[in-house]
């Protein structure tokens, strides 16, 4: 996977416009068909031998689009923790991936940063905190903020042509917190083909950045 990160607030036009989407999910089914749920979390103090409160869910408490989006929540008084969704999508080696989320906050604007969106682009499945990029912080999110993270997925002869994608928070602040995520999609753009991901390219500097939305 290429590396490097620069990080934008820009005013575009999302890519649904203009893209032939690999994926795109509003997290319609209570059962979150095709997703696995994944964290990693600290021991709870005051229950010994269990971790800290979390939970990752489809709810109609709000959402982007449809019914429904992805309720994520972190009992976070330990100032550690970080819950997702992941799954496997077929892509070619050598395309340049994108992908895109709306994300909930209610902390726009925090003196106090308490958490990071995060998103993960890999050959193989997330396992822990540390196989995330951190988005943006959520001081800096308010309501359905567009978020996207690209990377570009090199040859691996040893592996299938698939990759895996994930959405996310990771805490930074002693507190319970609850996020939401949906209208998530992926774009993949083939060596050669010129899609919307070329078009946004800001030179080799780019292989991440985040958009808030108009």
């Amino acid at each position: 996977m290429s590396r490097g990160f620069i990080y934008l607030c820009l005013v575009l036009a999302p890519c649904s416009a203009w893209c032939d989407w690999a994926l795109s999910e509003g997290f319609e089914s209570e059962e979150l068909l095709g997703w696995q749920t994944g964290r990693d979390l600290p021991q709870d103090p005051n229950n010994p031998g269990h971790e800290v409160g979390w939970e990752v869910s489809a709810s109609t408490d709000r959402a982007y689009r449809g019914d429904r989006s992805l309720r994520l929540f972190i009992d976070g008084r330990q100032d550690d923790g970080t819950v997702w969704v992941a799954r496997s999508l077929p892509v070619a080696s050598g395309s340049e991936v994108q992908l895109q989320l709306r994300f909930w906050s209610p902390f726009k604007g925090s003196a106090n940063n308490l958490a990071y969106a995060v998103g993960y682009i890999g050959r193989r499945a997330p396992e822990n905190e540390q196989d995330f990029v951190r988005i943006a912080p959520v001081a800096d999110v308010g309501e359905w903020d567009l978020l996207v993270l690209t990377d570009t997925v090199r040859h691996d002869a040893s592996m299938d042509d698939e990759i895996w994608i994930a959405v996310g928070f990771t805490v930074v602040w002693e507190t319970k917190q609850t996020y939401y995520i949906d209208d998530v999609r992926v774009d993949t753009t083939s060596a050669g083909r010129t899609t919307a991901v070329e078009q946004q390219r800001w030179g080799a500097m780019k292989s991440r950045w985040r958009v808030r939305a108009p």
